[in-house]
């Protein structure tokens, strides 16, 4: 009929269903087949009849008790060469797990909602399409209409975020989709009695808005909706640009013997970031090569839809753990100017002597270098560099000021250590929290003035900070799905996207942990002159970071250094990182041209 539905929700009464729906045109669209006012069983039944006969089901609602529900759906031809992969589960009692299941080893994404039953006794329908390319989506249901506003709020202060569902139940509670991807301009609005809808729909559209969904409920006989209006009917589609100075390859080898090889063939660089960001749905990357300082390649690639900026070389990520290669430099400093040993006890050189665990007390400068300070972050049943808001509400001042790193560290020790200091490893954000301290203590300066004046060298480092304020002309938007609670206004009760401090931080208090940002030819470069893991001079080893919004990773290997900085750690995949770094990347590096030949690996060329 060259039309196909949007938006599909049903309410009211089995007896008196009621629906709201809205129709694009699209001659050329796949087949259709609908169904509505059906009990479950025949409902199952339709589901599974197309399915064998490869159609996908695209919408789904249901409404009344869990015994009358009557249920509605439409399924549309696949005409995609590999089948879409999707899933309904419907008559569910807790809808949270199935959002992060997988299917076949896919990651699925939601596609619909519904929700249906008493108040004392809710169902649920949930629609899982397999999610291809990674695209970014979080559900929130059964939310009253204050919750739902906080957490409105809280979503779309992620940058590029929009609502895309607003499913809504017969008690008029909203089960919120978001999204990353763009639409251009948008607006919303929820619990529209009828006169309502009717104004709003003549005033969006006369802005050149499109109602792209709408969801009803009735309450005390009133119908109400819920509405989405966009610019565009589809998301923007992605672009792939790459920028920036090319990796240059042998062209022949020479062994010790003087026998000539052929060169291998090398996978470009290019080629394999771009099958990694498009199977990953990751928007901003850069990789850098150097080899002793001198930076061989760098490139900056972008794969975005045309509002977001696209990469340069020097443009600065956010680190993660990738900070503490500069923490460790600080101390190294340090230590060869005779103002810290690798014997020096941390607490004791601060001034603390009433640790609640005496332990504690022998706590060295090594031991955190080393995360072994006694630390461990899943026996305490919290990393406490992530949680700033309950040392922010320990303190006398109850909220009316946020807590600083001082303000961690006593709050520390009054806590007992989780093993003896150096008995083994466990990685500790706090321990290098409490070294960056330590620095700013003996040093008498702030900590990022001392890296800036003895560390950085000039090379372009910076702070990230908490406040999205901050962020308003960011080229670099770091990518997170979550959301929490503010840690710079803790007792406001208000959500903000996770890299803004959601995620339990205040970055300008654990800049020695994770809270630096650079370009990935930065990293490379400092690679060249110092260890990335450890302490002292340049030696093979790797750091990685993995915190909200960032995925890093620095490496020493023979004659080269390399960087990769990625604006998201949320991929398709749990190894794709690992995979990129260790199994694609890192074999580039024996087909380049190093700064000098290196005697040691029996081989060079040019």
């Amino acid at each position: 009929m060259g039309y196909r539905p949007t938006s599909l929700s049903s309410y009211g009464p089995p007896h008196d269903a009621r629906y709201s729906a809205i129709w694009v045109h699209e001659p050329l669209g796949p087949d259709l087949q609908m169904i509505h006012d059906v009990p479950k069983p025949v409902f199952d039944s339709w589901v599974e009849k197309l399915r064998k006969r490869n159609y996908v089901l695209t919408h789904v609602t249901a409404t009344g008790t869990e015994e009358e529900a009557i249920f509605a759906g439409v399924m549309e031809e696949d005409r995609k060469p590999n089948k879409t992969v999707w899933t309904l589960d419907c008559g569910i009692k807790n809808w949270k797990p199935f959002v992060e299941r997988t299917e076949l080893g896919l990651k699925m994404k939601t596609q619909g909602f519904s929700s249906y039953g008493t108040p004392d006794n809710r169902k649920y329908c949930i629609l899982r399409h397999e999610n291809r390319g990674n695209e970014n989506v979080a559900l929130y249901a059964d939310s009253k209409e204050e919750d739902f506003q906080r957490i409105f709020r809280g979503e779309i202060s992620k940058p590029f975020w929009r609502p895309k569902k607003l499913f809504m139940s017969n008690d008029l509670k909203i089960a919120g989709l978001f999204t990353d991807t763009s639409v251009g301009d948008w607006y919303s609005d929820t619990h529209l009695n009828e006169t309502a809808l009717e104004a709003t729909i003549k005033e969006q559209t006369s802005k050149g808005l499109i109602l792209t969904d709408i969801q009803g409920g009735v309450h005390e006989g009133e119908e109400f909706y819920n509405v989405i209006f966009q610019e565009l009917l589809e998301p923007k589609t992605r672009h792939w640009h790459v920028t920036g100075k090319k990796p240059k390859y042998r062209h022949w080898y020479a062994t010790w013997k003087g026998i000539i090889e052929f060169p291998r063939k090398a996978k470009s660089l290019d080629s394999i970031m771009e099958k990694f960001m498009k199977t990953n749905g990751v928007r901003q990357a850069q990789v850098a090569i150097a080899s002793r300082g001198v930076i061989k390649a760098e490139r900056a690639y972008t794969w975005a839809e045309g509002d977001r900026e696209t990469v340069a070389t020097n443009d600065t990520f956010l680190l993660a753990s990738v900070s503490k290669m500069f923490t460790a430099a600080a101390v190294d400093h340090l230590m060869n100017s005779g103002k810290l040993s690798p014997g020096t006890k941390v607490y004791k050189r601060l001034g603390y002597f009433d640790a609640k665990d005496e332990r504690a007390n022998d706590i060295t400068v090594k031991h955190l270098l080393d995360h072994k300070g006694g630390y461990d972050r899943r026996e305490a049943g919290e990393d406490i560099s992530l949680g700033f808001n309950k040392v922010t509400m320990s303190l006398p001042t109850k909220g009316n000021r946020t807590a600083t790193a001082r303000d961690v560290i006593e709050y520390m020790l009054a806590q007992p250590l989780q093993f003896t200091p150096g008995e083994r490893e466990s990685y500790s954000n706090y321990g290098f929290m409490l070294l960056g301290y330590l620095v700013s203590n003996v040093t008498g300066m702030p900590y990022m003035d001392f890296l800036e004046k003895n560390i950085f060298q000039g090379l372009d480092v910076e702070q990230y900070k908490t406040s999205p304020y901050e962020h308003w002309h960011d080229r670099i938007i770091q990518e997170s799905r979550l959301t929490g609670l503010d840690t710079l206004r803790p007792m406001s009760n208000r959500s903000v996207a996770a890299v803004y401090g959601g995620y339990g931080a205040i970055m300008e208090e654990c800049t020695a942990a994770f809270s630096l940002k650079a370009s990935a030819s930065t990293i490379a470069k400092f690679a060249g002159s110092h260890a990335v893991s450890g302490t002292g001079r340049r030696k093979n080893g790797y750091r990685r970071g993995n915190f909200e919004g960032a995925r890093t990773h620095v490496e020493s290997n023979g004659d080269f250094d390399f960087a990769v900085v990625l604006n998201t750690r949320d991929f398709a995949f749990d190894q794709e990182f690992e995979d990129l770094t260790e199994n694609q990347i890192r074999p580039l590096l024996d087909d380049m041209v190093p700064q000098y030949p290196s005697t040691k690996n029996k081989k060079w060329g040019y």
